[in-house]
């Protein structure tokens, strides 16, 4: 039995070691789950969430439907919270890779070593999984809830589907990928659904704010969050700026023809134009049109190459990872040593080994990035490779 789930021992034996660390060195700081601790009960206390100046940097700049998501475990002290909020992202990373093992191996079985796929899949995101503990942050859920939206889709559970979609895109929007997707797998019924559901999460604030005048300030204090969280985001050329836009421009001679908003506007339209057709041309070949475990799992993977925020979502390329490993086997010399570098890049930028200096170089010249085009080539020549 222990054999059999040694890599459940494994991430919880990490996640316990890591508490530990952070409790003796005083480092328990979870700083973002504290803003999602505060702001729920401020909405309990019908307070205003937005732009308070006492706040500082840690300010709430999400949805007021996310911040409703916290409110049954903001009746717990603080200092008790962060416990259980550490624990439920283990228990939640465990779920999540134990359902997409089971959706791998359950379509294409071969029998590959659970532990051992599993547990180097954690190995190679692990830097990104501590400081998701660290930090308290959502996007470990997240993750797992596009993991859960993929068994949703194969069990045609098309209301879940909508439902957790729907909660998701109030966390952070990335899920909004998914309806171009659903487009082109003519889901109409998902996205109405979907609709649906966001208009209804929408008008949840209601319950805690059910002044019109209230809550319609809500919508406009988070707009004008929004507006100041967009004005700090990276320049398109900024050393550190790990979007796919960035890194392009930075390393071609486009970075000389950018020379205002207009043209950089424009550059960026194109790119996302060619990165959707080639999508859609990948999705409709033959043999990949039903593979939904893989369709979804390369749109996971390009998540953090089109995001304007901070290396942290590099966690979203534990999927394509472990789809990667549990195929290993099957992959040419070179699709092997693409899936070596890429989780080298992605993984290997760890403070205790590299150094400061290193580390924020590697970050600097935006080594994540290069890692998961290195994964999403490697998986996308594996897969036509098949096909041939």
């Amino acid at each position: 039995m222990l054999k059999k789930y040694f890599w459940i021992l494994f991430i919880v034996l990490f996640s316990l070691a890591a508490l530990t660390a952070e409790k003796i060195n005083s480092r328990l700081y979870m700083s973002d789950y504290k803003v999602y601790h505060r702001t729920a009960k401020r909405i309990v206390n019908k307070e205003n969430i937005y732009s308070v100046k006492q706040d500082g940097h840690y300010v709430f700049k999400y949805s007021t439907t996310s911040g409703i998501y916290f409110i049954p475990i903001s009746f717990i002290p603080l200092k008790y919270a962060k416990y259980i909020y550490w624990l439920a992202l283990t228990i939640m990373l465990c779920i999540g890779v134990n359902v997409l093992y089971k959706l791998i191996d359950n379509k294409y079985k071969i029998g590959a070593n659970k532990n051992s796929i599993i547990i180097l899949s954690i190995i190679a995101v692990i830097a990104h999984i501590f400081r998701e503990l660290h930090l308290g942050q959502v996007n470990m859920l997240l993750l797992v809830m596009y993991i859960t939206l993929i068994y949703f889709l194969q069990q045609k559970s098309k209301i879940l589907f909508a439902l957790m979609l729907s909660i998701s895109v109030f966390l952070k929007p990335f899920g909004l990928i998914f309806f171009p997707y659903l487009l082109i797998k003519k889901e109409y019924k998902i996205i109405l659904t979907s609709l649906i559901f966001i208009f209804i999460l929408a008008l949840l604030p209601l319950l805690f704010y059910p002044n019109w005048h209230d809550f319609s300030n809500l919508y406009f204090d988070w707009i004008n969050e929004l507006k100041v969280e967009l004005n700090k985001k990276q320049a398109l050329l900024a050393d550190g700026n790990h979007t796919v836009f960035s890194v392009f421009a930075r390393y071609t001679p486009l970075k000389f023809i950018i020379v205002n908003q207009i043209i950089e506007k424009v550059y960026q339209a194109l790119v996302l134009i060619i990165i959707g057709a080639g999508l859609f041309i990948e999705f409709r070949k033959k043999n990949h049109n039903s593979d939904i475990v893989y369709q979804m799992i390369l749109l996971i993977s390009i998540i953090p190459l089109l995001a304007f925020t901070t290396y942290n979502l590099f966690i979203f390329e534990l999927p394509i990872i472990l789809y990667l490993i549990y195929f290993f086997k099957d992959l040419n010399i070179t699709q092997k040593i693409m899936v070596v570098i890429g989780c080298i890049l992605i993984g290997g930028n760890i403070h205790e080994i590299t150094g400061s200096a290193l580390r924020d170089y590697l970050i600097g010249i935006s080594v994540y990035t290069f890692g998961t085009i290195s994964l999403i080539t490697a998986l996308i020549l594996f897969k036509n490779a098949k096909l041939d």
